[in-house]
């Protein structure tokens, strides 16, 4: 079995995030740092919908040389029910959150007045 490329997913998903963020930014949208907690929450549960996805990006968390992806997947045996089909949906969500809050986490983005106006 062929574990997926972490990091090279977690780019991809920075990149995509980045093109979104700034969309809303052109909008002329502000977040507040917990709006943008929200933002990146609501963005992450989107990107993994079919659970072949979840159980790629889950297992390689698992099965990770990275603590932080293990990590991952420690945290979402904790919030899953024991269910395993729903631990590794969580874990392909934490690991969306993981990855864009580790690049995003802790700004607040506010649009240009300029653009605004």
């Amino acid at each position: 079995m062929e574990l997926t490329n972490l990091y090279q997913v977690q780019d991809k998903l920075v990149s995509a995030f980045k093109v979104d963020l700034d969309n809303e930014v052109a909008s002329g949208r502000t977040l507040t740092e917990d709006e943008m907690y929200d933002y990146i929450v609501e963005w992450a549960d989107g990107q993994y919908v079919y659970y072949w996805d979840q159980w790629a990006i889950a297992t390689a968390c698992r099965f990770s040389a990275d603590e932080d992806f293990n990590q991952v997947f420690e945290d979402a045996k904790e919030l899953s029910d024991g269910d395993v089909d729903n631990l590794m949906a969580c874990c392909a969500q934490l690991f969306v959150e993981h990855c864009i809050r580790e690049q995003f986490g802790g700004y607040e983005i506010v649009a240009d007045e300029e653009e605004v106006a």
